[in-house]
This record gives structure tokens, C-alpha cells and sequence, in this order.
């Protein structure tokens, strides 16, 4: 079989086609694969302080199936969105979360266990009356016994062990 320099360019040509698409196919797959999933974000509660003034928005944030479901707590003066904001609360493995104005500018986050990251208990922004409007943010635990549940607390590895 005689080939020709044509055909022997051709045949390197067609190699360096089906190496570079695969390349192409490889890298799409391993970003796909190993990229972090955007957050899904749901939110639970919007209410406004009984002024009128601010209101306090829960959302649950949702990431990958091997991260736990993140609760977040933010405060914005009324009507606005949370994309520019800062959380003033944070947590995971929650159970029965729940926010509720106690009065004017004094908002409260209920719940009976949480692992919390994050939490501030004052809120003021420049968008409200150029910081002079602040919130007090408390925690309230609902019930008796640990704010933590046992998973969080090590038990769960202790019956394994046992």
C-alpha cells in the first residue's frame, strides 16, 4: 500500500482533529463534574418591623447534596433585596428556625437546635437614616436541653464505636 504525502498529511490531520475534540470533551466533563453547584436559594420568611421601616428576610441556601442546608438571616430597609447585603445569621442542622419581631427595631431568631456560624446581634445600615436606625438581633432557643444535636455534639460517633 503506497501513500502519498497528501494522504499521510491528511491522516495526521484527521488524528490531531480527534485528539484535540477529546481534549475539548475531557475538560467539559471534569468541570462539570467537579465544579461547585450554584446555591439554590429559597426564601422562607419576609417581614417587615412593625415601623415599616426594615424588613428581616429568612432564606435557606441550598449548595451540593454532601453539604448540610444553610439558614441565613439578613435585614434590608423595606422592599429591598438581600443581593447586596450581609448575613446577620447563619446555620446549619437547624430544627423549627423562625424569626418574629418583638417590637420595633428588636428582632428575634427563634429556634430548638442549630449549629450557628455566624451571628450578629446589631444591624444599622447607611441606607437607613445613615446608621442612626439600628436593630437589636437576640436568640432565642426553644425548649430545654441542647442547643446542638447529637450529631453535632459527637454522639452519633460514639454509638458507632460502641
Amino acid at each position: 500500500m503506497v501513500f502519498s504525502k497528501l494522504n499521510v498529511i491528511s491522516i495526521i490531520a484527521g488524528i490531531a482533529v480527534i485528539v484535540v475534540l477529546c481534549y475539548i470533551i475531557y475538560i467539559v466533563a471534569v468541570h462539570i463534574a467537579f465544579s461547585p453547584d450554584k446555591p439554590t436559594i429559597t426564601e422562607l420568611t419576609r417581614i417587615s418591623s412593625p415601623d415599616g421601616v426594615v424588613d428581616a428576610v429568612l432564606i435557606k441556601k441550598g449548595t451540593h447534596s454532601t453539604v448540610p442546608v444553610g439558614y441565613e438571616v439578613y435585614l434590608v430597609p423595606q422592599g429591598k433585596s438581600i443581593s447586596n447585603a450581609f448575613s446577620e445569621f447563619l446555620s446549619d442542622h437547624t430544627n423549627a428556625l423562625e424569626i418574629y419581631w418583638k417590637q420595633d427595631k428588636l428582632l428575634v431568631i427563634s429556634y430548638k437546635q442549630a449549629r450557628i456560624f455566624k451571628f450578629s446581634n446589631f444591624w444599622h445600615s447607611k441606607e437607613v437614616q445613615n446608621f442612626k436606625y439600628v436593630v437589636e438581633l437576640q436568640l432565642e432557643q426553644k425548649g430545654k436541653g441542647f442547643a446542638l444535636g447529637e450529631r453535632d455534639r459527637g454522639i452519633d460517633s460514639l454509638k458507632e464505636k460502641n
